[in-house]
């Protein structure tokens, strides 16, 4: 017999009879549970997409909310450190066994206060700056709300 005969006496066994309708009732149940592992694979992509995206966002909120607080706290980072660094030199003045030690110590204690004098300084001529360019800016706004008042 050729390959042929073969398949179709195969195909005529296998589709007659309680055989080929078992074996077709188990390819329509594979082809329909397929098609529900896909429909509920989409399902599962589409809600994961939702929760990853939802995540994303909050955790973009988080950051953003630990920036403001970490704007808040910073300026007080660097009185901290200053503070340490005015122990350790109180430290090393208290500590000092001889005149070499004591004149390095008082030194170097001079030059931290000199530096946070010069660091006081500026922030003041800075603050003064940013309040000079707010009182020209409201001062200008007040101008033109009178110009706009006297031309309405």
């Amino acid at each position: 017999m050729e390959g042929s005969t073969i398949a179709f006496l195969v195909g005529t066994i296998l589709t007659s009879g309680w055989l080929g309708s078992v074996i077709a009732e188990y390819i329509k149940g594979r082809a329909g549970r397929s098609a529900a592992l896909a429909s509920a694979s989409v399902t599962r992509e589409g809600q994961l997409d939702d929760l990853t995206i939802e995540l994303i966002a909050s955790a973009k909120k988080d950051i953003a909310d630990l920036r403001a607080e970490l704007a808040v706290l910073k300026p007080l980072e660097r009185q901290i450190l200053h503070f340490e660094e005015a122990i350790s030199h109180l430290e090393a003045l208290v500590l000092a066994k001889d005149p070499g030690e004591v004149a390095l110590a008082q030194a170097a204690a001079r030059s931290f206060l000199y530096r946070i004098d010069r660091t006081q300084q500026a922030l003041g001529d800075i603050r003064q700056s940013v309040q000079v360019l707010q009182s020209e800016e409201a001062l200008a706004r007040k101008e033109a709300a009178k110009r706009s008042g006297d031309d309405g």
